[in-house]
């Protein structure tokens, strides 16, 4: 899966590792992607006189959602970096639950919203189960997502 990289350009570890960390220290949602991947691409030196001048991407400014993808309201004791997981490994895990079949224009969709959606999210989720793991109550949110589900 390629994900939110260059079309046909494979993720390299560092990148698989370091775009779903960004995106959560940036709170860039998934549609954001292309910001992270942006910052992927600068020096390391650029990229630390950058932060240290103040610089924020425009994503970082994007309020943090309210509700799930299925209308349940976070309480208010949920980060917004588990909140931003939580909304996108349900976009996740419901294109791959969504049937295949003959249908070829479908099924494109539906791999281009996983590779959207999904690609980053166990690097994310073992991020936040070791952020959080002396959080019962976060710990127990997060439990409730697979593991290793990206290929």
């Amino acid at each position: 899966m390629a994900g939110f990289w260059a079309k046909g350009k494979k993720q390299s570890r560092n990148e698989a590792f370091c775009a779903p960390i960004l995106a959560t220290f940036f709170q860039c949602p998934a549609e954001a992607s292309f910001v992270i991947s942006a910052i992927m691409q600068m020096p390391i030196r650029l990229l630390i006189a950058l932060m240290m001048c103040g610089f924020v991407p425009a994503c970082a400014n994007t309020p943090p959602p309210q509700t799930d993808n299925f209308g349940a309201p976070f309480a208010a004791n949920v980060p917004n970096d588990v909140r931003l997981f939580i909304v996108r490994r349900q976009a996740c895990d419901h294109f791959r639950g969504e049937p295949r079949g003959d249908y070829a224009e479908r099924d494109k969709f539906l791999n281009a919203q996983i590779d959207e959606t999904c690609t980053g999210t166990d690097a994310a989720l073992t991020a936040l189960k070791t952020r959080y793991q002396n959080d019962m109550a976060i710990t127990k949110m997060l439990s409730e997502y697979e593991e290793d589900i990206e290929i």
